[in-house]
């Protein structure tokens, strides 16, 4: 019989609790189906707390849904799980959502998960990976379209069980464009307006300067991969109060600068081009920073501009 299991976590080493909770499902079911995406998603009751990440796996087994419940408990122990309050923050969560088989109702188990068809982080998982499942009065697909307006985010595919990439393809691209843009700029002469020339140097130290300011700020967190590094803390200091990315931030506006100190309209598309690739780098690079880090939602509302303060 198909079961699905739902994982979530907010405490410690959050995605180590999830694969570890993968690892010990397939080691003591034997048969894993499927493992959905893993999401964020904002705590539901209790006190306050960091986000969660979730996901939900599929197994195959011939034991019935209370030995099914009974090592989750167990995976859930592993993991330190302390169960002192009601909906609080927890290191691994556990629940058993639906399975191939008609309805349960005991004093320990309520299959499907009374609560799965009213949850995004849920059903979204679950979708992935058994659409067809049965929660409250109908599918997991069904029931998503009624949920739509609670906030989760879908952050990396089902690779995650396995590790993720550290996105070397951003570099290269970073690389590349940038090469690009700097070798055809300095093959131009300067402009013919000197205010004009001033007013581009300016705009090119102020750029590199806040780009340094930057880096000096992030340590030795600095990495030019997506992937933050292990063990890295949030910098929310410097120039990280006004803007999530400032490095990129300072690169485009010193690019914007050697266009204004050349007069140069090809320079400054190559800004804007670098502009875009920076934008997209980031938007994977913040899905990573979700992942590594249980306050990000909250910093990006704090700080919501991305590349360049108080303009992108």
């Amino acid at each position: 019989m198909h079961v699905a299991v739902g994982l979530g976590s907010n405490l410690g080493d959050r995605l180590t609790h999830l694969r570890m909770a993968v690892s010990q499902l397939e080691e003591r079911f034997g048969t894993l189906v499927a493992v959905s995406s893993l999401y964020r998603s904002d705590p539901v009751g209790g006190p306050e707390q960091p986000d969660y990440l979730n996901a939900v796996a599929v197994i195959d087994t011939d034991r019935t849904l209370d030995e099914v419940l009974a090592e989750c408990l167990e995976i859930e122990q592993l993991a330190g799980r302390n169960r002192t309050e009601r909906w609080g923050p927890r290191t691994l969560d556990l629940d058993v959502l639906a399975a191939a088989a008609p309805p349960v109702v005991t004093d320990r188990l309520t299959v499907p998960h009374p609560r799965a068809a009213e949850r995004r982080f849920v059903l979204e998982p679950l979708d992935e990976v058994w659409p067809e499942a049965a929660v409250g009065p109908g599918s997991a697909r069904a029931s998503l379209e009624h949920v739509r307006d609670q906030s989760v985010d879908r952050l990396a595919e089902s690779e995650w069980v396995n590790g993720l990439s550290k996105g070397g393809w951003w570099v290269a691209a970073q690389v590349v464009l940038l090469i690009w843009v700097i070798g055809g700029a300095v093959q131009l002469p300067p402009s013919a307006n000197l205010a004009g020339r001033w007013f581009g140097a300016v705009v090119v130290l102020s750029g590199l300067f806040f780009g340094l300011w930057a880096g000096r700020s992030l340590g030795k967190s600095l990495t030019p991969y997506p992937e933050p590094m292990t063990g890295a803390t949030l910098v929310s200091q410097g120039p990280y109060r006004l803007v999530r990315h400032p490095i990129y931030g300072g690169i485009i506006i010193a690019l914007v600068g050697v266009a204004l100190f050349q007069g140069s309209t090809m320079t400054l598309v190559g800004a804007v081009e670098m502009g875009a690739l920076f934008w997209l780098k980031s938007s994977f690079e913040e899905r990573r920073l979700l992942i590594a880090h249980p306050m990000y939602r909250q910093y990006q509302a704090a700080v919501p501009k991305r590349l360049i303060p108080f303009l992108v």
